[in-house]
């Protein structure tokens, strides 16, 4: 909400930025500069382009929760550094205080505090919506570039193509074209069935899961078309924008999809709205029930048509059967984190993690809706009582129902710690070993937080060190910024980081990691002819003593006019007042001691006029 305007406020001075505003200024635009120089393409530097930007983007996104969120349990003033202790999920309100209230406004009030004076939700359901939020914005940001080649120049488009906006038009063309003798019929929800014989069925419908996983019945172009729509369903979902996922199976001519999409209380359904399928607790519990199970089904057919556990170190596959996907979605909009994570369309980290993530926030809802059920049971007098409320449940009825708890899956209180170590079941290698990938590391050490945060950063300095080539000074450049920004803002932490040991020789002396990190990168930025103009900038970051020193060593190489003149410049207007003095003091004495025998002419240097010699000339 913006603040109102006061008179002539915009005549006023520009205000600086509060510290935690500068903060997510920072986070925002490192992550935009990274994600900048994604080119679409499938190469090593746009993933890594890719994953910078989605680490600061995730800094960004704990940030924005608090600081107690984004250095989570980060404990520096313990003597032996221990871990803070892990906080519990608090609930804002008790459900039991709420049982005339329908089920959508209890998970606002005790969870999420959407709907009264509430504070916000405690820290760890704070730090997992914030989390959960960010791994949709970066399936968004993957789905916006694929949509922005769609049909142009790709021979894997994402949306079905615009001939698909009815079911299955190949497979009602050839029913079309059967005689009236043949025996056969059609239902929304099974595309075809044929008549092997005049005792055996065989059909295709989606529902009869067995049938499925022996033999699919659909033409090859409305399979296609099929995998084609629920892949982009899926990567709605994944995005956070279930409405269009609905939106787009409706205008595809799969309207019973949507609804049977719905049953959790995702989303509405036409002119309606989600409080008939949030209220109905009976069959919200029956309907996630079924949806783990034909999930869990489907996906073992999927893998069983060529996608299975033990191939799973095989390339990805660009489009999977639409069994797998539908799978995928069923799995996600009801918990099923088991069931999705053997699922092949979740074959990448970033898909995996988000269906921990997901699965850890709608178990916390389900053991809300769980509280407020039982209350209203107890308040309505016990299981022998008129329930005044529809879809209520007692514990005897829920085994009756077939929504018992049997086959529940167990969350991890919001410790995303815990929930992280299920990637690890993954029988995708991707999956696996996607977190030893430096920033994916880093993505999971901040989400973890305690000790994993020192201990990252401590590992990306030494990283840091050992990438010797050019081409990965970038990731000198991302540690460089990462420990500047935790010296800003956790300076007891910034102090605590070793420094990692340098094999090059160089002296430094007793340096901090950050210290250490701006002399390597304010080095190599000298090394570059073209990245002089960025020297002055960081050198001013050092300490004193380091940044004279430093800065007259490169000035030393630095012999045009026009070069010599900006690096001064900049000297002026990024270090102390007088400091450029003592810097030119340095370059002067250090030529004059210098061995006139070891003179080298630096590429870039111009001649020396006629007459005189290039060390005086120098």
């Amino acid at each position: 909400m913006e603040r109102p305007q006061q008179p002539h406020q915009s005549q006023l001075p520009q205000q600086p930025l509060q510290r935690e505003d500068a903060e997510l200024k920072f986070l925002r635009d490192v992550s935009q500069i990274s994600l900048s120089r994604i080119n679409c393409t499938a190469d090593a530097q746009d993933e890594a382009a890719r994953n910078e930007g989605n680490f600061w983007d995730l800094l960004c996104f704990l940030r924005s929760v608090g600081s107690s969120s984004l250095f989570y349990r980060v404990a520096v003033d313990d003597e032996n550094g221990d871990e803070a202790p892990s906080p519990k999920v608090e609930l804002l309100r008790d459900p039991a205080e709420m049982v005339d209230s329908p089920p959508g406004e209890v998970l606002d009030a005790c969870l999420w505090g959407n709907t009264g004076p509430e504070p916000g939700p405690c820290l760890p359901l704070a730090r997992l919506q914030a989390s959960l939020s960010w791994i949709e914005a970066c399936h968004g940001r993957d789905l916006e570039r694929a949509l922005s080649r769609d049909y142009v120049g790709s021979d894997d488009p994402l949306l079905p193509p615009p001939r698909r906006r009815t079911m299955w038009p190949e497979t009602t063309a050839e029913l079309s074209r059967e005689t009236k003798a043949a025996a056969g019929s059609f239902h929304p929800d099974a595309p075809l069935e044929r008549i092997e014989s005049t005792s055996t069925r065989r059909s295709a419908s989606p529902t009869d899961v067995a049938a499925t996983i022996i033999a699919s019945h659909l033409p090859t172009r409305d399979e296609t078309d099929d995998a084609r729509l629920l892949r982009a369903c899926l990567f709605l979902f994944r995005s956070g924008r279930g409405e269009e996922a609905l939106e787009l199976a409706r205008e595809c001519g799969q309207p019973w999809r949507a609804i049977g999409w719905v049953g959790g209380g995702y989303g509405d359904v036409g002119d309606g709205d989600n409080d008939g399928a949030m209220e109905d607790y009976r069959a919200r519990r029956l309907w996630k029930r079924r949806c783990r199970e034909i999930a869990a089904l489907m996906g073992r057919g999927a893998r069983n048509g060529g996608t299975d556990a033990e191939g799973a170190d095989a390339a990805p596959r660009r489009l999977h059967p639409s069994l797998a996907y539908e799978a995928g979605i069923l799995a996600l909009l009801s918990d099923a984190v088991d069931a999705a994570l053997e699922n092949p369309v979740f074959e990448s980290w970033e898909n995996a993690v988000h269906a921990v993530l997901s699965a850890e926030r709608g178990i916390v809802e389900e053991e809300v809706l769980r509280m407020h059920n039982r209350a209203r049971v107890e308040a309505a007098g016990g299981k022998d009582a008129v329930f005044p409320f529809p879809g209520m449940v007692s514990d005897e009825d829920e085994d009756e129902s077939g929504a018992s708890d049997a086959g529940a899956i167990l969350g991890h209180d919001a410790d995303l710690g815990a929930a992280m170590e299920m990637l690890s079941r993954s029988p995708f290698k991707a999956v696996r070993e996607g977190g030893g990938d430096p920033f994916r590391n880093g993505m999971m050490s901040f989400m973890i937080g305690g000790g994993a945060v020192q201990e990252y950063l401590e590992e990306a300095a030494v990283l840091a060190v050992q990438l010797r080539e050019e081409d990965e000074a970038s990731f000198l450049r991302f540690a460089v910024h990462l420990v500047l920004y935790v010296d800003s803002v956790f300076p007891e932490l910034s102090t605590r980081l070793a420094v990692p040991a340098d094999d090059d020789g160089t002296e430094y002396g007793e340096v901090t990691l950050r210290e250490f990190l701006l002399l390597r990168y304010a080095s190599f930025l000298a090394s570059s002819r073209n990245l002089w103009s960025q020297v002055a900038l960081y050198a001013s970051l050092l300490s004193n003593q380091h940044m004279i020193d430093m800065y007259a060593d490169f000035l030393l190489q630095v012999h045009g006019d026009a070069e010599r003149q900006m690096t001064l410049e900049q000297a002026r207007e990024f270090f102390p007042e007088g400091a450029d003095i003592v810097v030119l003091r340095n370059v002067v004495r250090d030529m004059i001691l210098g061995d006139q025998e070891d003179f080298t002419r630096i590429p870039g240097e111009p001649l020396a006029p006629s007459g005189i010699s290039p060390v005086n000339a120098r």
